[in-house]
């Protein structure tokens, strides 16, 4: 009988446990959460990137050319343009798929540093502060210096 009594005991201490412990594994869940949709995105984007640029190949490969080929043979980008593109495409989409898996208003937001670093981007740059009372404006009224 005496160890009926110590059961809820018992039990609402092993809750409070496994409570703490998801509370402490909610980080790394959401680093690999944004881990995995940022891989999953970025196979979809480099599968849009790859038939774009081999439709334009066939297109430019076959014998009747059309200025709106040639036109999109010179607006293709290429290199570290075409990397920064795909990285801000592969953010952009990831954020998208992302926020409708991670909507919890009591929580805190989505960590865009992460992603940003996951997607390959830069980070979100800093705000500047500025004097109010500061001559060195633009018209704008942000810091020139």
């Amino acid at each position: 009988m005496k160890v009926l009594l110590h059961l809820p005991a018992l039990l609402a201490s092993l809750t409070l446990l496994q409570t703490a412990a998801s509370a402490s594994d909610d980080p790394t869940a959401e680093t690999d959460i944004i881990h995995d949709t940022v891989e999953e995105v970025k196979v979809w984007v480099n599968k849009a990137f790859l038939d774009s640029r081999d439709r334009l190949k066939m297109a430019m490969t076959t014998k009747i050319h059309s200025t709106r080929h040639l036109s999109d043979y010179l607006k293709h980008a290429k290199g570290r343009t075409r990397t920064a593109i795909r990285s801000g495409q592969v953010w952009e989409e990831s954020l998208k798929k992302l926020s409708q898996f991670l909507t919890n208003v009591t929580g805190q937001g989505l960590d865009l540093t992460l992603l940003s670093w996951e997607a390959g981007c830069d980070p979100p740059a800093p705000t500047m502060t500025c004097n109010i009372s500061s001559p060195y404006r633009t018209i704008t009224g942000y810091c020139n210096n």
